[in-house]
């Protein structure tokens, strides 16, 4: 019997869209070392889906069936800044858990309101 795997997901943002983040991501306290701006306008170069597989990361089939979907865990996006054009091009992850906290914006205004 064939088996049809399914993945129905939607990406926030995709390959050349123009995103607003922190650069560099996360909670920073540094001492010398990169500058840090409140936010950084980049344009997305690559989408990279991380997908829930298990801890083998592999979809194991134990018993007959027709369908099976697959979920994504979480996606990993390559930035290249261009509001600082010296930046070399980062990758941020965000989590398609429901409690998590979006990490890029489509406005500069919403990344700000956003802390």
């Amino acid at each position: 019997m064939a088996v049809h795997f399914s993945l129905d997901f939607r990406a926030p943002f995709g390959v050349g869209d123009v995103v607003y983040t922190m650069f560099p991501p996360g909670v920073h306290e540094y001492v010398g070392g990169p500058a840090s701006y409140k936010s950084l306008k980049a344009v997305v170069l690559t989408i990279k889906l991380r997908l829930d597989l298990g801890i083998d990361n592999n979809c194991l089939l134990a018993e007959p069936m027709s369908d099976r979907s697959i979920d994504v865990r979480q996606v990993i996006y390559t930035l290249k800044p261009i509001s600082v054009p010296e930046l070399s091009p980062f990758e941020v992850e965000w989590s398609t858990e429901p409690d998590s906290e979006p990490i890029l914006f489509e406005r500069e205004d919403l990344l700000v309101a956003s802390r």
